[in-house]
């Protein structure tokens, strides 16, 4: 996805290693918290735990993108 936003030039370079770094750690917390909790707690559902997963996503690209622009501007 970072590739190809980056080949239609949605995003710069920054963003684009934003996309692959958020992606990277809300997959690694996705299956952290499938692994170790999903079956424990009844109402963690795959459909739940793949929207927590979308809000970490979403979280950490927030984070970082305003991050690394605080530090380059």
């Amino acid at each position: 996805m970072a590739a190809l936003s980056l080949a239609t030039q949605q995003v710069d370079l920054k963003g684009g290693g934003v996309i692959v770094a958020a992606a990277v750690i809300a997959n690694w917390f996705e299956s952290v918290l499938g692994a170790s909790i999903q079956g424990d707690v009844e109402f963690l559902t795959n459909d739940v735990i793949n929207m927590i997963q979308i809000t970490v996503a979403a979280g950490v690209a927030m984070g970082l993108y305003s991050g690394i622009g605080a530090v380059f501007v």
